[in-house]
């Protein structure tokens, strides 16, 4: 805003072109050619946001244009274009998860040192603050949701599902914000769940290897999860709810079940029959080959019985 309001500049360059802060590489060549123009050196806070921004794109013409600008900005987006942007970081913490199952969080993705001065000061701390403000800083990096996703030291419900509308990779950070609002903040946590779920961009395996690890937490408030689950599924995703189930329930299973092991099977049951699962899980059936009329014994032969 001081940029515009001083005349320093006549527009931003870091103005998104869609909802998620997302920015078109050929609007963002068409900006920089207009200020070539004018003989006008956009604010290096704005180039760097602008490149934090801009969809790094293959079209040829997209690529010679930024080719043919002349100016620092131009040849900055033309550098940022050819080299694909900045690299993705991998949020899973190390030795994760480990043989006796503890709740972990995120690690902080250190700051690329590759980036323009710019645009790690425009980035900041590596966690980042401030319940509110959240939103906004997954726009900052509409590209790279997992690292937003681990940066953020206090998570809002309502950054769920900008984060899952956001771009690039889905990641332990993601699920990780994700599967903590299951406990509490439930309905935006199962709106993110389905929407990356609908994108195709659920990695069913890495959220069921955090289900699992989370259901057999200390104070983890299980009944809260599976009721969420059980509202995600309700919306006519049975199959995506029992693809987690399915991979989760051997380690729920195995050894000594977890306490609230026969509402979880119920949950599985209702997905298995309403999707048409086939298939044997083994510890399902030694669980219901157990002696003994508990409702998690009952439910295992009811749930082996629908799989067979």
């Amino acid at each position: 805003i001081e940029l515009i309001e001083s005349g320093a500049q006549p527009f931003l360059l870091a103005v998104p072109t869609d909802a998620t802060g997302a920015l078109d590489a050929a609007t963002l060549v068409n900006r920089i050619a207009e200020l070539e123009k004018l003989d006008v050196t956009p604010a290096p806070i704005d180039l760097a946001q602008a490149l934090l921004r801009v969809t790094i794109t293959t079209d040829a013409r997209v690529l010679r244009a930024a080719e043919d600008l002349r100016s620092h900005a131009g040849r900055e987006l033309a550098r940022w274009l050819s080299e694909g942007g900045l690299p993705h970081q991998n949020s899973t913490p190390q030795d994760w998860p480990e043989p006796e199952p503890r709740w972990v969080y995120p690690a902080r993705p250190a700051l690329d040192t590759r980036l323009p001065a710019p645009a790690a000061a425009l980035l900041g701390p590596e966690v980042w603050n401030g319940f509110f403000a959240a939103p906004f800083w997954v726009a900052q990096l509409p590209h790279h949701r997992d690292e937003a996703a681990a940066r953020i030291e206090t998570c809002p419900g309502t950054m769920l599902v900008p984060l899952a509308e956001s771009g690039g990779p889905a990641g332990f950070a993601v699920y990780d914000q994700i599967m903590g609002h299951l406990e509490s903040d439930s309905v935006p946590a199962v709106d993110a769940f389905l929407l990356l779920a609908v994108r195709g961009d659920l990695d069913i395996e890495l959220f069921a290897t955090l289900l699992h690890v989370r259901l057999r937490s200390k104070g983890c408030r299980t009944n809260r999860i599976i009721d969420a689950l059980r509202m995600a599924a309700e919306t006519g995703a049975y199959a995506t709810v029992w693809s987690v189930l399915e991979h989760a329930l051997p380690v729920l299973l195995r050894d000594e079940p977890i306490r609230t092991a026969g509402a979880l099977l119920a949950l599985a049951i209702e997905c298995a029959s309403k999707c048409g699962a086939k298939g044997r899980i083994p510890e399902v059936d030694a669980l219901a080959a157990r002696k003994g009329s508990t409702q998690t014994v009952k439910n295992a032969m009811l749930l082996r019985d629908i799989l067979n």
